[in-house]
Parts: C-alpha cells; structure tokens; sequence
C-alpha cells in the first residue's frame, strides 16, 4: 500500500499525489513536468538538459572523455533529482493553482486513493444515522 495526499479543488476536482519517489519523473523529467503543466518546472529541467548535453559535445568534441563522463554523471543527477522531488513539485503546484489539501490515505494506485477519499471516515456512524 502506497500513502496518498488527497487535494481538491471546486472547479478542477480531487487529485491524488503519492508519497515518496515519483518514478515518472525518474524516467520522463521534463516530460512528466509538461504533462502534469508545471510549465515552468519543465522548460527549467530541458534548459538544464540541453545545457548539459551540450557541453557533453563540447568535451566529445575535444576528446575529453572525463569531461563527458562528468557530464553524464550530472544528467544522471538531474534525472534522480527530479524523481525525489517531483511529488513535492506537484504538491505545491497544486496548492498554488488552489487546490486545498483534504487527507492523506493508503491505497494501491491513484484511482483506489481517490475513491477511499470520497468515502466517509467512518461506516459505522453512517449505518446508525441510517437506523436512527
């Protein structure tokens, strides 16, 4: 089971950001950024990509081979970067779009943490406000 923060918004609906290591911002970066429309978030992360890659050519060029292995060290570092952080930058994207936060829930996936959401806290007080 996975923990879940669960946001709403009046106009947008409920939204459900896992806790801990975002894998598609692991794998995607910028494009999970873009997808998710953290607009500024993405176009930072190819900025740095592209810089990155280029000075890698910049080091290939010249046969520098430690200089291309430290700019690969670096990408790597900017693809585990954004997988530590990319839960924390939906968050507060989020929050700043106007999302309040309501809970937090286990659950297995997005879908399941959005519906145990929705749900009351408890069943038992909602059965004897049926009976009574």
């Amino acid at each position: 089971m996975k923990q879940f923060d669960i946001y709403e918004h009046p106009a947008y609906g409920v939204r459900a950001v896992k806790r801990g290591i975002s894998w598609p911002a692991f794998f995607f970066c910028w494009i999970w950024a873009m997808v998710k429309k953290m607009w500024v978030v993405g176009f930072s992360l190819l900025g740095l990509l592209v810089l990155f890659v280029s000075i890698e050519e910049f080091f290939f060029y010249y046969a520098n081979m430690g200089g291309v292995y430290f700019m690969w060290a670096m990408q790597l570092a900017l693809f585990l970067y954004s997988g530590a952080k990319g839960n924390d930058w939906r968050r507060g994207y989020l929050r700043k779009r106007g999302f309040q936060y309501i809970t937090s829930v286990e659950a297995a996936n997005q879908d399941a943490a959005m519906t145990a959401a929705k749900q009351p806290a408890n069943e038992d007080s909602q059965e004897e406000t049926i009976k009574g």
